[in-house]
């Protein structure tokens, strides 16, 4: 009949049974191995890679782990500077939230000839972590596109207004 169903042990002979079962102990064995090799690959950094952590940066020679250093001390600095967070004591998170943690992200910026010229850190914050409705309510951040602040700028010129220019310390560095 078309409803029952099938069963696999009569479709299959012993010899294709003994193929399968080693093909699936083969995708177990490989998938294993590239974990191993994934894992191992990220722990390794040659002296030309960047860092992904800031254990990694610990164990730098002296001379590169002064320079990321310094890079994500100023961008710690910055970030506090701008209010961007604060430090609370722990005994203030109400029990049913989370710490939202961060981590580094580093960067080399280089020359045309590949050299080093400036070490980059951004701080960013492990948004995923937050609850919606809890951690936060708004998902966007309002922006202004070219047509709206050419028209600012020239109604402002019209009315003859003193025009004065913010700098976004987030993107020059």
């Amino acid at each position: 009949m078309i409803n029952e169903p099938l069963n696999n042990s009569d479709l299959i002979s012993e010899g294709d049974k003994m193929q399968l079962d080693y093909y699936k102990l083969l995708a177990k064995t490989s998938s294993y191995i590239l974990s191993f090799v994934y894992k191992a690959r990220k722990r390794v950094i040659s002296k030309d890679s960047t860092p992904t952590t800031y254990k990694q940066v610990l164990k730098l020679p002296r001379d590169k782990r002064s320079k990321w250093l310094e890079a994500i001390t100023k961008e710690f600095i910055q970030l506090l500077e701008l209010g961007v967070f604060k430090f609370l004591p722990r005994s203030l998170l109400p029990s049913n939230r989370k710490l939202i943690t961060y981590r580094n992200v580093l960067k080399v910026k280089k020359d045309a000839k590949n050299r080093p010229i400036k070490y980059k850190s951004r701080l960013v914050a492990r948004g995923f972590i937050q609850v919606e409705g809890l951690d936060y309510t708004v998902t966007y951040a309002s922006t202004s596109i070219p047509p709206t602040w050419r028209i600012l700028l020239a109604i402002g010129a019209v009315l003859d207004w003193e025009i004065e220019q913010a700098v976004d310390c987030g993107k020059g560095g």
